[in-house]
């Protein structure tokens, strides 16, 4: 199940994104931010733009959301997407539809940023 991030998955996020940043350079970080940073940043994500997480058996298996792609007024239509999924999961279609359906949402979130992200349908 697809649904919109709350603060209460950022040690869940954390456990997906940590090993990526020690063990990777994809992530552009050369510390795992670990569960307090990313609660930080789940929070100011929904503020402008979606967090989505992929739910199985209670656990989350990944995550996709969108920011800002530049600050200047000509790219406020314009937003990048990240999706990141538990190593034991990858290769199983859940980054394909995670990133499904946050690139449609994001889109009208960019458009409307007064819209709270609670209004994404993430479903």
């Amino acid at each position: 199940m697809i649904r919109l991030a709350t603060t209460a998955d950022a040690a869940a996020i954390a456990r997906i994104y940590d090993p990526i940043v020690a063990g990777t350079a994809i992530s552009f970080e050369t510390d795992p931010p670990g569960p307090i940073e990313m609660e930080r940043r789940v929070r100011a994500t929904l503020e402008m733009t979606p967090w989505l997480v992929e739910e199985s058996e209670g656990s989350v298996q990944g995550y996709a959301y969108a920011s800002k792609h530049r600050e200047r007024a000509a790219y406020r239509w314009s937003v990048d997407v990240a999706v990141y999924v538990h190593g034991d999961r990858r290769r199983t279609g859940i980054g394909r539809s995670s990133t499904r359906r946050c690139s449609p949402c994001s889109g009208c979130r960019a458009s409307t940023p007064r819209t709270p992200a609670s209004r994404c349908d993430a479903g």
